[in-house]
């Protein structure tokens, strides 16, 4: 071991004195620096590498890209040739707007001539110098009074063109008819006998239709001046158990039957689904009162029962709802089931007469 020891600190010493360390370091301190020197030769060889990679990489591109220029260069060149020496491309903006006038000249020519070729069209001439000859001493206003001439006398033309097909077909059609004596009779005598019955039958659906409409407001008439006494009461008892809020009822046709509406003080119609399950309610109570009047009337009593009908009521309904039963009662037995305290107190204080309360 310390034969060892002494070879492993002449080593050290060696490789200090290779990396130009101090040689009189403990081996094992020399050792630890030694390996961070070494370390960092590793790290600094491996980034070597990567960059030369990367070098090489950059200079395979740039010799692409050199060569791409060069092409660019020669094709800038080869353009530049093909304008004349007055026009200045020596450089690529300079060239690029050689090239954009060109490109701009190019479409004028062409433009120019669609217009030459469309020109000696109109005029029915083989070239422009024939145009401009014939032309010779012609204006504007001229040529424009001639061209809405023109168009005035073509338009004309079309019309009676139109005109002279519609006679043409109906001459046609008139012709096709007209086979014979006996055919222009018998299609005369059919025109008129087909003219008859549709005059007929005009005549009779025009006097239904009046007759359906006055039966209509006749019928509606009677209904407003001949309510019937059931409406009447459930009205003046619907209007009382809603304190005067819905003033009058009313029905409305509806195909083979009638909706109920009721009016509010405003004017205002609601049918049955569209007002408060309280008002439901109410309404209700009102039309088996009425039925209830309507059989009392006609001799027949018998004892009205209410099972908890109020329970959607406030107290003001509630109050008013009592009345009615105390108005029923004076007719006939008004008996009510309820399992709230505080109706029979609120029925104790509104009936004028005593309330018989039966606790079950």
């Amino acid at each position: 071991m310390e034969r060892d020891q002494s070879d492993f600190a002449l080593e050290i010493s060696k490789l200090c004195a290779k990396a130009e360390l101090d040689t009189t370091l403990p081996p094992l301190e020399a050792f630890k620096l030694l390996k961070k020197l070494g370390d960092k030769a590793n790290s600094t060889e491996a980034l070597f590498t990567t960059d030369s990679a990367l070098l090489t990489t950059a200079r395979d591109q740039l010799s692409v890209v050199g060569g791409e220029m060069q092409k660019i260069s020669q094709k800038a060149s080869d353009l530049a040739a093909l304008f004349p020496e007055d026009v200045p491309t020596s450089t690529l903006r300079e060239l690029r707007s050689a090239v954009n006038e060109a490109q701009s000249a190019i479409e004028k020519r062409e433009h120019s001539s669609k217009l030459v070729a469309a020109i000696c069209t109109e005029l029915d001439v083989p070239d422009i110098g024939k145009a401009r000859a014939k032309l010779e001493g012609a204006t504007l206003s001229d040529l424009t009074a001639n061209m809405m001439t023109a168009d005035e006398d073509l338009e004309s033309l079309e019309q009676r063109l139109e005109i002279a097909i519609e006679m043409r077909a109906a001459a046609h059609k008139d012709l096709s008819a007209v086979t014979g004596d006996a055919d222009v009779a018998a299609l005369t005598e059919q025109k008129a006998t087909l003219e008859a019955e549709i005059e007929e039958t005009a005549l009779k659906f025009l006097e239904t239709d009046f007759g359906l409409r006055l039966a209509e407001e006749a019928i509606r008439r009677y209904r407003d001046s001949h309510r019937s006494s059931m409406m009447d009461a459930t009205e003046k008892a619907f209007s009382e158990l809603t304190n005067g809020k819905y003033t009058r009822l009313t029905t409305r046709p509806e195909g083979q039957s009638e909706i109920l509406l009721a009016l509010d003080a405003a004017g205002m119609a609601k049918q049955a689904h569209d007002m408060s399950k309280g008002t439901r309610f109410q309404l209700y109570l009102a039309l088996r009162a009425a039925a209830y009047e309507q059989l009392a009337s006609q001799g027949v009593c018998l004892p009205f029962f209410c099972d908890d009908v109020f329970e959607t009521f406030d107290e003001e309904r509630t109050q008013a709802a009592c009345r009615v039963m105390e108005r029923i009662g004076k007719t006939g037995q008004a008996i009510y089931l309820t399992h709230h305290r505080h109706v029979v107190d609120i029925a104790k204080a509104v009936c004028s007469s005593d309330v018989v309360v039966h606790e079950l």
